[in-house]
């Protein structure tokens, strides 16, 4: 396979040189459209990178058990933590449930359904 060689600067700038001597009356479109569509694909790129603003790190606590803890102090926790626990799993899954019923009426109002 034939590959061309590595075009320096100087060469580059000779060949633009060249192509501007030319006396065709579409090579200012050209060189027009091609300046802009790499101005359009810089701005596109600028433009779709997001904003990221510092956050503050969350904190999480995590309980340090003593390793000498029995089975009853384990079950004993276990029985205080489950109505917490309990309570909280309700809540995930009645929010999934909203989540999921919002998205039913955004699919039957779109007429996806």
């Amino acid at each position: 396979m034939l590959l061309p060689r590595p075009v320096s600067p100087r060469a580059a700038l000779a060949d633009l040189r060249g192509f501007m001597a030319q006396k065709t009356p579409h090579r200012l479109v050209f060189l027009a459209l091609a300046v802009a569509t790499a101005a359009l694909l810089g701005l596109a790129f600028y433009t779709s990178q997001p904003v990221v603003e510092w956050q503050e790190p969350e904190v999480v606590y995590v309980q340090q058990w003593d390793s000498t803890r029995t089975v009853e102090d384990v079950r004993k926790q276990q029985a205080i933590d489950a109505p917490r626990e309990l309570a909280e799993l309700k809540a995930r899954e009645a929010a999934a449930l909203e989540r999921q019923r919002s998205y039913q009426r955004l699919a039957k109002r779109m007429g996806i359904d």
